[in-house]
């Protein structure tokens, strides 16, 4: 069985930040992984293929803010301004 420990902060804030923290066996790699996470050809659900460039542009459009971190861990994030959900 797989777990994942979940923590969520309510705090008034005009955006809403989603971030992924990642340790364990693969953290020597890791670094690379995160340099390439923002630069790769993603494949949609459609079957369609998106090519780096694209994802960048909507990653542009669609966040105020995006980000891969090496630390002491991983770390993975995303932010949107909450007037789009509103």
């Amino acid at each position: 069985m797989l777990t994942v420990p979940v923590s969520l902060a309510d705090v008034p804030s005009e955006f809403v930040t989603i971030s992924l923290f990642l340790h364990g066996a693969a953290l020597p790699i890791l670094p690379l992984y995160l340099d390439t996470f923002f630069s790769m050809p993603v494949n949609r659900a459609d079957g369609r293929q998106l090519s780096w460039q694209e994802v960048s542009r909507k990653l542009d459009e669609d966040l105020v803010g995006f980000a891969a971190v090496v630390e002491h861990e991983g770390k993975l994030s995303l932010s949107r301004a909450t007037s789009e959900y509103i």
